[in-house]
């Protein structure tokens, strides 16, 4: 995932607290 690489080099900590949010939200929508 590309947004996952940039959240995390732009914000840090919370880029991947918002990156654990987006694929929660991603895997209920597939479903």
């Amino acid at each position: 995932m590309v947004f996952e690489k940039e959240g995390i080099n732009t914000l840090e900590g919370t880029g991947e607290i918002l990156i654990t949010i987006l694929s929660s939200l991603a895997q209920e929508e597939s479903r």
